[in-house]
């Protein structure tokens, strides 16, 4: 029996080559699997010190300590996240009605 121009034998031989480099190349996806939870299992998992660190690092990023306002520094944990509420208040609120109008005799 013909396939694709080999014979029976070497038909035979091309499937068990290619059973072999799948089966190399899901040892191979397994152990990158593995090899790449390894940091965190060493250095930490669940609830650790490390996953704690790595969380209040974030946050820390993320948090406004100070703000200047109207030539001012304000380093007030009170005050800053009421500057920021009337800033997007008064900039997305509701504006006052614009008027416009001709002038008469134009």
């Amino acid at each position: 029996m013909e396939n694709n121009g080999l014979n029976h034998e070497m038909s035979t031989k091309r499937l068990q080559l290619e059973k072999e480099w799948e089966d190399i190349m899901g040892a191979e996806e397994i152990y990158w699997q593995q090899r790449g939870g390894e940091k965190w299992i060493l250095e930490g998992d669940s609830i650790s010190n490390f996953f704690h660190l790595v969380a209040n690092g974030r946050r820390r990023k993320k948090k406004i300590l100070s703000l200047e306002h109207e030539g001012e520094t304000l380093n007030d944990p009170t005050q800053v996240p009421s500057v920021i509420y009337a800033y997007y208040k008064n900039l997305f609120g509701i504006q006052p009605p614009r008027t416009v109008r001709l002038a008469e005799g134009v």
